[in-house]
C-alpha cells in the first residue's frame, strides 16, 4: 500500500515540478485564484494518475494471469499459488511501472503536459504571462 501511494504521489509531484505547473503569487495576482489553480491542477493530475494506475493494474493482472504459469510462480514462492499471489505480482509491477512512468512524464514536452492539464483559457493566460515577463525584462 505504501509503495502504491508513494508511486502515485511521486508521479503527480514529478509532473508538477518538471513542468512548472505550480503557480506562485505574483504582483497583481489574486491569492485565491492562484490557490484555486493549484488545487485544480493537483486534482486533475491525481484523478489522471488514479485512472492510469487502475487501467495499468488491470492490464498487468491480465498479463500476469496469462503469461506467468502457476508452476513457475509456485516454485519461486515455495507455496501453493492463489489468486492473491497474482494480484500481488500485478500490484508490484504496476507500482514500479508508475515510478518509471513518472520519470518518463518528465521527458514530455511542456506544451504536451499543459494541453493535458490545463484548459484553453488557462493555457492562453500562461502564454500571456510568459509574454509579459519577457517584455518586462
Amino acid at each position: 500500500m505504501i509503495l502504491m501511494i508513494t508511486a502515485m504521489s511521486a508521479m503527480v509531484i514529478w509532473i508538477i515540478v518538471a513542468h512548472h505547473l505550480w503557480e506562485t503569487v505574483k504582483e497583481g495576482s489574486s491569492r485565491y485564484l492562484v490557490r484555486l489553480y493549484n488545487v485544480a491542477t493537483a486534482l486533475t493530475l491525481i484523478v489522471g494518475v488514479l485512472f492510469y494506475y487502475s487501467v495499468l493494474f488491470l492490464l498487468f493482472l491480465i498479463a500476469v494471469s496469462i503469461f506467468v504459469p502457476a508452476g513457475l510462480l509456485e516454485s519461486e514462492l515455495g507455496h501453493e499459488v492463489s489468486f492473491a499471489d497474482y494480484v500481488s505480482l500485478a500490484w508490484l509491477t504496476t507500482s514500479i511501472a508508475t515510478v518509471v512512468g513518472a520519470v518518463g512524464a518528465g521527458l514530455e514536452s511542456e506544451e504536451t503536459v499543459l494541453k493535458t492539464t490545463y484548459g484553453y483559457r488557462q493555457r492562453r493566460r500562461k502564454e500571456w504571462q510568459k509574454q509579459q515577463e519577457k517584455e518586462s525584462k
